[in-house]
C-alpha cells in the first residue's frame, strides 16, 4: 500500500510489535496503543516495544480502550490494525466481564471511530478459537466456539461485518492459528516447550540399559510412540 498513516492496538504484544516493525521498516508512520493489561509480565510487552521506539515515525500510547477517549489518536489514521483483545481460552471461563468489555466493546468502538474518520481500512484481527475444538480447514468451516474466549471473538467479527455492510467500511479480517516467532506470548505453547528445552528441564536422557539386559534379561518392547500414544489415550479419557 502507498505510506499510510497506521494505528495498531495491541502495539506491544507479539503479533502487534512485530507488525509496527514491519510497518515501520516499510516507511509507513505507526500509532501503537496498548494497555498491559496484565495476562503476562509487563516487563516483556515493555521490551517488544524497545526496537521500535527509536524510530520518528513511531508513536506510543498506554491507554485502555475500554475508557479512553479515541478523538486524538484518530487523527489523519488511514488504516486500522485492531489486534488488542483478551487472550486465552481457559482463562476466558472465570472472567467473562473482561472478555466481553476488552473483545466486543472495544471492538464496537473502534468501529464507531472508524466510520466518522473515514478510514481507508480496517483489519481484525480474530482467531481459530471461533471454530472451536477442531480448527481445520478454510474459512468456510463451521463456526463453534468453545470456548468464552471464542464467543467474544465471533461476536466481534459479526459487529466488524455489520458496520462493513451498513456503512460501507473497508474491512478485513484475519484468523490466526497458532502463530509463532520471536516475542511469542509466555503462555503459548511452542514458548513453554522450547523454555523447557533451553533451560528448566533436562537437556539429555538416555540410560545405559546393559547391566539389566546382562544380568536380568531384560529388553524393553513398548515403542516411545505406542507407550506416547497410550498416554493420550490416558489423558483424553480424564477430560471432563
Amino acid at each position: 500500500m502507498n505510506k499510510a498513516r497506521c494505528l495498531v492496538t495491541g502495539a506491544a504484544g507479539f503479533i502487534g510489535s512485530n507488525l509496527c516493525e514491519q510497518l515501520l521498516a516499510r516507511g509507513h508512520s505507526v500509532i501503537g496503543v496498548d494497555s498491559f493489561i496484565p495476562y503476562y509480565p509487563r516487563t516483556l510487552k515493555e521490551s517488544n516495544l524497545t526496537v521500535l521506539q527509536d524510530s520518528p515515525n513511531f508513536t506510543f500510547h498506554e491507554m485502555d480502550l475500554r475508557d479512553a477517549d479515541l478523538t486524538d489518536i484518530f487523527k489523519d489514521i488511514d488504516v486500522v490494525f485492531h489486534l488488542a483483545a483478551m487472550a486465552g481460552l481457559v482463562r476466558s471461563w472465570n472472567n467473562f466481564n473482561l472478555y466481553m468489555t476488552c473483545n466486543i466493546e472495544v471492538t464496537q468502538k473502534l468501529l464507531e471511530a472508524a466510520r466518522k474518520s473515514e478510514i481507508r481500512h480496517f483489519i481484525h484481527g480474530s482467531t481459530s478459537s471461533v471454530y472451536g475444538r477442531f480448527a481445520t480447514g478454510n474459512e468456510e468451516s463451521p463456526l463453534r466456539p468453545f470456548s468464552p474466549y471464542g464467543v467474544t471473538k465471533l461476536a466481534a467479527e459479526n459487529l466488524c461485518r455489520a458496520y462493513a455492510e451498513n456503512f460501507a467500511l473497508p474491512l478485513t479480517i484475519l484468523r490466526f492459528f497458532s502463530v509463532y516467532g520471536p516475542r511469542q506470548r509466555p503462555d503459548m505453547a511452542y514458548n513453554i516447550f522450547i523454555r523447557a528445552l533451553l533451560a528448566g528441564d533436562q537437556r539429555h536422557t538416555a540410560a545405559d540399559i546393559s547391566k539389566i539386559e546382562r544380568i536380568l534379561g531384560y529388553k524393553p518392547t513398548t515403542p516411545v510412540r505406542a507407550g506416547l500414544e497410550a498416554q493420550v489415550a490416558w489423558q483424553r479419557n480424564l477430560l471432563p
